[in-house]
C-alpha cells in the first residue's frame, strides 16, 4: 500500500508505518513501557538569587508523570563562601517527598545547573558572570560527591526563546496532575516577585525529566 501527495513525485509507501502500528500492539515493552522513576535536583543561580528545585517523576515512555516538587531561594549572602553553596545543596538533598511509596519502588538521582551565557551587547560585569561560575561549579562539586550524575546546561538551550510567563502558566499546568498537590501560588507567597528564580528552578528540573524520558539525558 503506498500514499501519493499531489507535491510528491514518487509515491510513498505506508508499510513502515504498519510496521511500527503492528509492533506497537504486540511488543510489551512499545506497548507497556518500564515504569521509571526519578528524581531532579535544579538550580538556577543569580547575581542576587539561587533558585533550587527538587522534583519526583514517574516516567513511562515518553510520559512523565510529576509525583512531588519543593522549591526555594538561596539569597545571594550565600555566595559569600562557596563552603555555604556546598553545605545548601548538601541540605536540599536531605528533602524527603511526602509520598513514602516513591521511595519503595527505587528511583534514579540526576542533577542539572544553569550554566552562565554572555550575550551580545549584555552590560553583565565579566567579574560577575565569573563567580556565578563558580557557584554553578560548587554545586556541580557538591552533587558529584553525593553520587548525583548531573550536568550543566545554557539557558538557550533547556529554554529557548519561551517568554517566562508562558512557561510558568504550562508548568502549572503540568504540576496541578502532581500526586501530592501544591500550587506554584506557595512559592509567589514566600517570595514575592523573586518566586519567578525558583520557578525558573522547576522549570529546569521538568525539561531534564523530558530529556530523560527521550533518552537524551542520564
Amino acid at each position: 500500500m503506498s500514499f501519493t501527495h499531489p507535491r510528491l513525485k514518487n509515491p510513498v509507501s505506508l508499510a513502515p508505518v504498519r510496521s511500527y502500528l503492528t509492533r506497537l500492539r504486540t511488543d510489551p515493552v512499545l506497548a507497556n513501557p518500564p515504569l521509571k522513576q526519578a528524581r531532579i535536583y535544579a538550580f538556577d543561580p543569580d547575581l542576587r538569587h539561587c533558585g533550587w528545585a527538587v522534583l519526583d517523576v514517574k516516567i513511562q515512555g515518553r510520559r512523565v508523570s510529576p509525583v512531588t516538587w519543593n522549591a526555594g531561594l538561596l539569597l545571594a549572602t550565600g555566595y559569600k563562601s562557596l563552603q555555604q553553596v556546598d553545605q545548601m545543596v548538601k541540605v536540599i538533598s536531605t528533602w524527603q517527598p511526602s509520598r513514602g511509596d516513591f521511595f519503595q519502588g527505587g528511583f534514579s538521582v540526576h542533577g542539572v545547573v544553569e550554566a552562565q551565557e554572555v550575550y551580545q551587547g549584555s552590560p553583565a560585569d565579566a567579574n560577575d558572570l565569573l563567580r556565578l561560575a563558580q557557584v554553578s561549579g560548587a554545586i556541580q562539586g557538591r552533587l558529584w560527591a553525593l553520587s548525583v550524575t548531573n550536568t550543566s546546561v545554557l539557558p538557550k538551550v533547556w529554554k529557548g526563546n519561551k517568554g517566562k510567563e508562558g512557561m510558568h502558566e504550562r508548568l502549572a499546568t503540568w504540576l496541578d496532575t502532581c500526586e501530592v498537590k501544591r500550587g506554584l501560588d506557595s512559592l509567589t507567597f514566600a517570595f514575592g516577585a523573586n518566586a519567578e528564580h525558583a520557578l525558573d528552578a522547576v522549570c529546569l528540573a521538568k525539561w531534564l525529566a523530558f530529556e530523560l524520558a527521550e533518552g537524551r539525558a542520564k
